[in-house]
């Protein structure tokens, strides 16, 4: 995984989830995938529902930009 990959990664991991879970009490995780399938994150709710928004390319503004424009 690249440097950038990797701050995409941990980025997503704590300060996008943190704010996420914070902003909809409903959220239960979020990771940042990234494997054939491109580069994801995935958004769980407690009702089990997965959203994915795609974020190839993205900064991190641009990260949390599209995914709060999808929740």
């Amino acid at each position: 995984m690249s440097k950038c990959n990797e701050e995409k990664r941990d980025f997503v991991g704590n300060e996008l989830k943190a704010l996420l879970m914070k902003i909809n009490n409903e959220i239960t995780e979020v990771v940042y995938e990234n494997n054939n399938n491109g580069e994801i994150v995935k958004i769980v709710f407690s009702n089990d529902y997965i959203r994915k928004v795609n974020v190839a390319g993205d900064s991190l503004q641009a990260i949390v930009e599209d995914v709060i424009t999808r929740i």
